[in-house]
């Protein structure tokens, strides 16, 4: 999957992002195919992913450790990238209290797309996942707060994801001491929430998980 999606509200920002990465050697037809057949569900595990790229004739290469979203000075920046044909295309959002920006980066041109302002939902990823992302956040967002929002954002990590999100890292800042906490979780049920947990934690997720996602938030 490759999915990094965002809320920016008036007095913070929430981003979310999985670490997944596939990386692929074939013809861009039948790239295609895996794609769709992955993202549609017809193909459920890694075992079955391995397979199906061999018999489509795809070198393909699975990592669970790219980081899509990180945090610069109180900015949270999420990123997907591409290669095509030997030329590097990645999609950049800027994302912190109040404000976004997009931007598209080709090999080291930086281009700037668009700037928003709080009360927007900004997704970025292939075209399956993008759908399922927008239709997460119709179904369920009632201009309500942040933690709705996180809510969303999980919930479009766990359907992207075909309910296989394996674990979820959270950084929230500490108003108290100036450094952001971090929370982390390996999901075996209802996430396991401690004296300490945050209310963001409580993301509604509930089954057991494979692909990594990272949920991060700045709050001004």
């Amino acid at each position: 999957m490759s999915l990094v999606i965002a809320f920016i509200g008036a007095q913070g920002a929430v981003m979310a992002g999985d670490m997944r990465e596939l990386i692929t050697c074939g013809d861009r037809v039948s790239t295609e195919i895996l794609e769709q057949e992955l993202y549609n569900g017809q193909i459920v595990t890694d075992d079955d992913l391995k397979k199906r790229a061999e018999a489509l004739g795809i070198s393909l290469v699975i990592r669970d450790d790219k980081r899509k979203v990180t945090q610069r000075d109180g900015i949270l920046v999420g990123e997907v990238s591409e290669t095509e044909g030997g030329v590097s295309k990645k999609r950049r959002l800027y994302a912190t209290a109040g404000e976004y920006a997009l931007a598209e980066i080709t090999d080291t041109d930086l281009r700037l797309n668009r700037k928003g302002k709080a009360g927007n939902f900004v997704v970025l990823g292939n075209q399956v996942t993008q759908q399922i992302a927008h239709s997460c956040i119709r179904e369920n967002w009632k201009n309500g707060g942040m933690h709705d929002a996180i809510r969303i954002l999980a919930l479009s990590m766990e359907r992207a994801s075909n309910g296989d999100c394996f674990r979820e890292r959270i950084v929230f800042p500490d108003t108290h001491h100036g450094k952001n906490q971090s929370f982390c979780s390996y999901r075996t049920g209802q996430p396991a929430l401690t004296e300490r947990s945050p209310p963001y934690a409580r993301t509604g997720m509930k089954r057991v998980v494979s692909v990594k996602t990272c949920i991060m938030v700045v709050v001004s």
